[in-house]
């Protein structure tokens, strides 16, 4: 809620927080994808007993991005109408994108059939999404 919202009663608030839903669209959006990638690395991760350095350096690497979700959630949905939001939420999605494909591309082993392009197209999908919103100019509808 913006600082200055100070209701008076019960409609006021009512009215403050259905205007909110145009801010809490990228959070709903970014959980989205956040548990999309989360629930396809923990299934990699129950089909090993043992992964190797690689594969948790660049595990613990995925958690940064994944820990400024936040952040960058919050500056998108109050400032998206200006182009440098628009980069920075469409840069970090391009790095959680990136790093999660490493992490595709280091375990073959443990990834086969369905589940492995799964994860091949989940990633590729949003390094998509995440340079045709990083090229979108702020004020054009999509």
């Amino acid at each position: 809620m913006p600082e200055d919202f100070h209701p008076t009663d019960g409609g006021e608030l009512l009215q403050g927080l259905i205007a909110l839903w145009p801010k809490f669209l990228p959070y709903v959006l970014s959980f989205g994808v956040l548990g999309l990638r989360w629930l396809a690395n923990i299934e990699v991760r129950t089909r090993a007993e043992y992964v190797n350095r690689e594969y948790v350096n660049w595990w613990l690497l995925y958690h940064l991005p994944i820990t400024c979700v936040p952040f960058t959630t919050i500056v998108v949905g109050r400032f998206a109408h200006l182009a440098p939001a628009i980069w920075l939420y469409a840069g970090h999605t391009l790095l959680i994108a990136a790093v999660g494909l490493r992490l595709v591309l280091i375990t073959p082993h443990l990834e086969q059939g369905d589940h492995l392009r799964f994860r091949q197209w989940s990633a590729m999908l949003l390094i998509v999404s995440s340079l045709a919103r990083w090229c979108r100019r702020p004020g054009i509808p999509d």
